[in-house]
């Protein structure tokens, strides 16, 4: 169970697993769903800055109930921070999957590219992610990527022009202009 809430969180808020690792109950907001990634001397961000995420019912139960038991959300029977066991558990449901390659990180990466495909403005993406700079954001995770440049074109008005323009040129006068009165 641990294993898979730290994949659903994961999967769902684009944390690091450091980030996630450092969670503590006190990050979590009942009342608004709010999962608080803090930046501190002892678990500094990678951008060294905090910021909120919003969570889904979901995952915010798992954590919540994950929690109860230390001031860790991911903790060891003594309470410490666990982090190997994360990773070795990840491949472990990964091998069984079937899926050939896919790591923790590979969740996170999956986020961020997913949010830049729908067409969430870079810097939205960038304060989500955590990325200190915005070039991090555009560089490694919202670059060209063949199906979104698709997406973008569709929602330009070139199908009734193109129409407009091909009647025009490749009509019955083969491309001659036609005389006006």
């Amino acid at each position: 169970m641990r294993i898979g809430a730290a994949r659903e969180a994961e999967e769902t808020t684009g944390t690091r697993l450091g980030e996630m690792l450092a969670l503590r109950q006190a990050d979590i907001d009942a009342a608004t769903l709010t999962l608080w990634v803090r930046s501190s001397a002892e678990h500094p961000t990678k951008s060294r800055r905090s910021r909120a995420l919003a969570l889904i019912p979901e995952v915010h139960a798992l954590l919540v109930r994950l929690g109860r038991n230390g001031e860790l959300v991911f903790h060891t029977r003594e309470g410490k921070c666990w982090s190997n066991d994360v990773r070795r558990g990840f491949r472990e449901i990964v091998k069984k999957a079937g899926i050939r390659k896919c790591t923790l990180h590979d969740l996170r990466r999956s986020f961020v590219s997913h949010l830049a495909m729908a067409g969430v403005n870079e810097a939205v993406v960038q304060k989500l992610a955590g990325h200190s700079s915005i070039t991090t954001t555009v560089r490694y995770y919202t670059g060209i990527m063949p199906q979104a440049l698709r997406a973008a074109q569709s929602q330009l008005p070139f199908r009734g022009m193109l129409g407009d323009v091909s009647d025009t040129y490749h009509g019955s006068d083969c491309g001659r202009r036609q005389k006006t009165a």
